[in-house]
This record gives C-alpha cells, structure tokens and sequence, in this order.
C-alpha cells in the first residue's frame, strides 16, 4: 500500500539526504561575472591522501595548490585559506557546497583514525593484483566529540564497489571490529538499488542508511533504514523496514 503526503514533509520525516556518492570533504563555488571556480578538499586525492585543488569551470582545468601524505587536516585548513583569500583579497562571492562524505564532521583524534586506515588501504590497493583505486569515502561518527569512546563507520568507494568499515574507538586505542561489503546488497528491497551510504551510527554499531533507487516509473526515490552488524562476520540484519519515497510524493515498504 502505498501512502500520499506532501513531498517535503516526508523528506523530514524520513530524514533523508538526497544525493547519490559523496565527491568532496569541502567544495567552494566562487564566482565573479564571467569566472567561476571551483575550490575542494579531495579525499583522497588523485595521487596523495589528500589534495586541495582548483577546477575552473570555464575550461575545466584542475590544479592542485596542496596535497599532504601524511594529515588531512592540513588540506582541509588550507582551503579555508584559499576561500578567504577568493573572498576577502579577489571579491570573489563563495558559496559552500552541502558536506556530502562527513569528513570534516569527525573530530581531530577520528580524522586520524580514518588517515591510518585511507593510507593503509592505499597502499594495499595499489599492492592488490590486480590493483584497484579508492575514489571516495563516507565517515560517520557516533559522537562529534574529540577523544571520546565511540564508534566510526568508514565507507570506502573503489573502482570495484565499496565496503565498510566498523571501528571501535577506545580513545587510547582502536579496531576495526567487522568489514561489510557492498552495502546495497544488505538492504532490503525488492527494487534494484543503485546507491546505499552510511548516514548515521550509534555506540552500539547500529547503522542508519540512505538509499537511492528507482520506481516502478523510473522515478527516482530515496529511503533509509536501520541495520545491525551481527559481530565481526561481515552480516548485517534489518531492524526497520526500508521505507522510501519518490519524486511523486509517495512513501512505501519494502
């Protein structure tokens, strides 16, 4: 059965994002008549953890000012530099795009939780045979709080799929306590999905997740639901029904 309500009330209700994949930790558009550009904190970067670039829109050309190997934050500062720079030296009018992957949500001691893991994985993608590329990730934290025990869910975007990782975070020390792989497949849906991102966490490890998918119309529609890692098996369990609405304004059950 299906229920009508007025489309955006749903969408607060349900609490759902709506975009497809994370792209950017940090993207300014700046703009002055008859130049726009395009300023972001990549991670991980083309060929560095992280890289601050500058795309321009006229031409499409990108230029890297920054990267670091080491510490993402040192991106992340200097873009705030750069737009300030657009902003106060060059009149330029900047507007910030909506945070899409978490990144710059988490909190220092996190960021350096998802640093270790991003170099590691790095590294084994580019030691894997065949080799394989990270393009994107999602963070989320349990709390936004700098050294506090918590958990971190990490969903690393390969040219292969994605998977995530569930860390447990003991302040002094952390584990990656289960990795779940391709986490679409884990939500339950008659309707082929074509995106599933981790958007929230508890401290127990419950995962709250947006999805994307297509109506029987070929609408596209959006839903979330709530799943359970059961230990460190790499399975996850529904805990809700995965509730969706469509551009049409209509919310299901699957």
């Amino acid at each position: 059965m299906k229920v009508f309500y007025a489309l955006p009330a749903i969408f607060l209700a349900l609490g759902i994002t709506v975009f497809s994949a994370p792209a950017v930790a940090i993207e300014f558009e700046c703009e002055i008549p008859g130049d726009t550009r395009y300023l972001k904190v990549e991670i991980p970067g083309e060929q560095h953890l992280c890289e601050v670039s500058v795309t321009y829109a006229q031409t499409g050309v990108r230029e890297v000012k920054w990267y670091a190997n080491n510490d993402t934050l040192f991106c992340s500062a200097r873009v705030y530099d750069l737009y300030k720079k657009y902003e106060e030296a060059w009149n330029y009018t900047c507007t910030t795009w909506p945070d899409r992957d978490g990144i710059d949500k988490l909190s220092q001691s996190q960021r350096r939780i998802l640093d270790q893991r991003l170099k590691a994985l790095m590294a084994q993608a580019q030691s894997s045979t065949p080799a394989f590329t990270i393009t994107g990730v999602k963070a989320v934290a349990s709390t936004p709080l700098d050294n506090q025990k918590g958990k971190l869910a990490l969903q690393f975007f390969t040219d292969r799929g994605d998977f995530t990782e569930i860390v447990d975070d003991e302040n002094s020390e952390w584990t990656v306590l289960t990795t779940i792989d391709d986490m679409a497949s884990w939500v339950s849906s008659e309707t082929s999905i074509s995106s599933a991102l981790v958007h929230a966490i508890t401290d127990a490890g419950t995962l709250e997740v947006h999805t994307r998918l297509t109506g029987e119309d070929d609408s596209d529609c959006f839903g979330t639901q709530i799943l359970t890692p059961m230990g460190s098996s790499g399975v996850i369990k529904a805990r809700t029904p995965h509730r969706f609405i469509c551009q049409a304004g209509s919310l299901g059950n699957q």
